[in-house]
């Protein structure tokens, strides 16, 4: 990427940070403003900050904007140690602030879920016999600090997979968007959560299993930390799924390692689909990689058998092809590997640099 880009990204977000939260609104929850577009700072940019502190703040630009947050910090000590102006000063106090804001949203831990309700419940339009569930977003603050969280707008995709016996199915899609969720004020490890939809399950006569996948999308918004408004950027919420098999199967739900285990004696590609209905994969799937690194193991006649099960297990991203299912085996588990926590990188801290006089 050239220096200009890294500039261009880097604006970008310092308009993010700069702007504020927006409006507050009527009840008092912030009125959330329009996503910034990317402004380039400007060619003059050296000459207006100065030749010494030039080099800083680019490489400060470079780390914000690939979102290298200590390298950033450290820089940040190292434009506030060479005694910066004013406007440096209030540069760098922007990228701080940016940091700070990202630095708030990691204590934050972002979910949907798919509430079961007790049986017997209805709601409209609910077939007799059928689950009916809510679907909620929950908030969990797990810093040691209070944190008021003002979601920016919101966007539900959910998806509908209707399955077969035999593997066979369809899905369908919608989308729903929210001007707004409400505030969460969360204490420590404090906990929050809203509503945002009630359905209900039933598989069709016919079919094996129904299901639906939740996904919600967040733009920026912003949050209170400390007495400090912050960006609230980056905001990933896990996802949901709830599902209902046909009736004539056993109600016990599996582990991955139960359905692997189950699966030993099996020939037949719907006998393991009958199982797999009734596997429960984990918030996001995060269950399945012992599941997946073992079948990457297996031969081309086993590993066939499984993939109409993968492909209701991780989603329909899973190829037909057995080939392809072993590559993208082998890419989900270097995926893994990658996401593996690693040692933080420890860099030396400056000072932040008291305001130049006057601010």
């Amino acid at each position: 990427m050239t220096l200009r880009a890294h500039a261009c990204a880097a604006a970008a977000l310092l308009l993010a940070a700069c702007s504020g939260a927006g409006a507050r609104a009527e009840d008092g929850a912030l009125a959330p403003e329009p996503e910034p577009e990317p402004v380039a700072l400007t060619p003059e940019f050296g000459a207006e900050v100065g030749a010494r502190f030039q080099p800083g703040l680019e490489a400060l630009a470079r780390a914000v904007s690939a979102g290298e947050d200590e390298l950033a910090r450290a820089l940040i000590g190292h434009v506030d140690s060479l005694g910066p102006d004013e406007r440096v000063w209030q540069l760098t106090r922007a990228f701080e602030r940016i940091l700070d804001g990202r630095a708030a949203v990691r204590c934050l831990e972002l979910e949907l879920a798919c509430v079961a309700e007790p049986p017997g419940t209805t709601i409209p339009g609910a077939q007799p016999g059928a689950q009916a569930w809510r679907l909620v977003f929950r908030a969990h603050n797990k810093g040691p600090d209070p944190i008021e969280l003002f979601p920016g707008p919101a966007t539900l995709h959910s998806t509908r997979t209707d399955l077969g016996r035999r593997g066979g199915g369809s899905s369908s899609q919608e989308t729903r968007a929210f001007d707004k969720l409400r505030r969460f004020a969360l204490e420590p490890d404090g906990r929050a959560e809203v509503e945002l939809a009630r359905f209900f399950l039933a598989p069709p006569p016919g079919l094996l299993a129904v299901r639906m996948d939740f996904v919600l999308e967040l733009r920026s918004g912003s949050l209170q930390r400390a007495g400090r408004e912050l960006p609230a950027m980056r905001l990933a919420v896990v996802p949901a799924r709830a599902a209902r098999h046909a009736a004539d199967l056993p109600q016990a739900t599996l582990t991955p390692a139960e359905l692997l285990a189950a699966s030993a004696g099996l020939t037949e590609s719907d006998e393991l689909l009958a199982l797999a209905v009734r596997t429960d994969p984990g918030p996001a799937g995060a269950g399945l990689a012992e599941l997946e690194e073992a079948l990457s193991g297996l031969v081309s006649t086993r590993l066939e058998l499984w993939i109409p099960s993968l492909r209701w297990l991780a989603g329909p991203d899973v190829p037909k092809d057995v080939g392809e299912v072993r590559d993208w085996l082998r890419g989900r588990r270097q995926a893994n590997a990658a996401a593996a926590p690693r040692p933080s990188l420890v860099l030396p801290r400056e000072p932040r640099a008291e305001p130049p006089e006057g601010n």
